[in-house]
């Protein structure tokens, strides 16, 4: 059986002199129930990547391939992992 999904959460919101016709929520689910459902569910479990990577489409690496969050530059800028195969490589 999957772990159950993180429950969704709400607050009512208030703001001091900004009146609203009607009450505003606030609808989030807790970030570590999240983490943790990921993390525990076998569907993701060879799934995840811990790394970002670049991928290239000739050996050159002269063009790059973008195709999903952690083959962009902003993945790339936040933790560089220069332990291979991690680093660089083409796409066949």
């Amino acid at each position: 059986m999957l772990p159950g999904v993180p429950d969704w959460k709400f607050k009512k919101i208030t703001l001091a002199g900004h009146a609203t016709k009607e009450p505003m929520f606030l609808f989030y689910r807790d970030a570590l129930d999240c983490v943790e459902y990921l993390f525990g569910n076998p569907i993701f479990a060879n799934n995840i990547d811990f790394c970002p990577v670049r991928l290239y489409q000739n050996t050159e690496q002269t063009i790059r391939v973008y195709t999903e969050w952690m083959t962009g530059n902003a993945a790339w800028e936040m933790q560089v992992c220069t332990r291979p195969p991690f680093y660089s490589r083409s796409v066949d």
